[in-house]
C-alpha cells in the first residue's frame, strides 16, 4: 500500500494535535490513561482514576457517570425488576468497543398486599454501554454479587476487557 506525501502530512498532524490534547488533559489534571493505547496497564488507569481516564480524549469519568448516562442505566434496571441495585464496576473491552458498568442488585417482587418489596438474594448484573454512553443491553445475569460471581462472568464472555473502576 502506498501513502503519499499529503496523506502521511495528515497523519502526523492528526497525532500531534492528539498528543498535544493528552498533554494538556496531563496538566491540568496529572497522570493520563487512554483506554485505546494498546500499551494500557492497570496501574496507568488507577493513576488516573477518575479524571484522568480518557476514551478517544473524552472523560470516561465524565461521560459514563454523568446523570445522561446513568439514568437510563438504573431505569433498565428497574424494567427488569432490579429495585434496588449499587453500581460497583466499569470495564472497557476494547475488541467490543464497549464499556460495561456492573451491578450488585436486589430482584424486587410483589407481596401479599400487592407492594414492591426488595428480595433477598443479590445478582450481579451488568449493562452494556456504547462509547459516548447509550445504553444498550443487559449482558449478564449472574447470582451473587457482582464480586467474583459477575465479574467471573462477564471475563468470560469478553475475555480482553480492561477494569477500569472496582469498587
Amino acid at each position: 500500500m502506498k501513502i503519499t506525501e499529503g496523506q502521511l502530512r495528515k497523519i502526523i498532524r492528526q497525532e500531534i494535535a492528539q498528543a498535544r490534547k493528552r498533554k494538556k488533559l496531563h496538566e491540568a489534571v496529572g497522570h493520563t490513561a487512554e483506554l485505546t493505547d494498546p500499551g494500557i496497564t492497570r496501574d496507568d488507569i488507577y493513576e488516573a482514576w477518575p479524571e484522568g481516564v480518557t476514551h478517544n480524549g473524552k472523560s470516561v469519568f465524565k461521560t459514563y457517570y454523568s446523570d445522561q448516562v446513568t439514568g437510563p442505566v438504573y431505569r433498565m434496571l428497574q424494567g427488569a425488576s432490579y429495585e434496588d441495585s449499587q453500581e460497583v464496576y466499569l470495564g472497557y473491552s476494547p475488541d467490543a468497543d464497549s464499556f460495561f458498568m456492573g451491578f450488585d442488585t436486589w430482584e424486587s417482587y410483589e407481596d401479599e398486599w400487592g407492594y414492591e418489596q426488595p428480595g433477598d438474594e443479590m445478582s450481579a448484573v451488568v449493562v452494556k454501554l456504547h462509547p459516548g454512553g447509550k445504553t444498550d443491553s443487559i449482558v449478564v445475569q449472574s447470582p451473587g454479587s457482582m464480586y467474583p460471581s459477575g465479574l467471573r462472568e462477564l471475563k468470560r464472555r469478553y475475555p480482553d476487557i480492561v477494569d477500569v473502576r472496582l469498587d
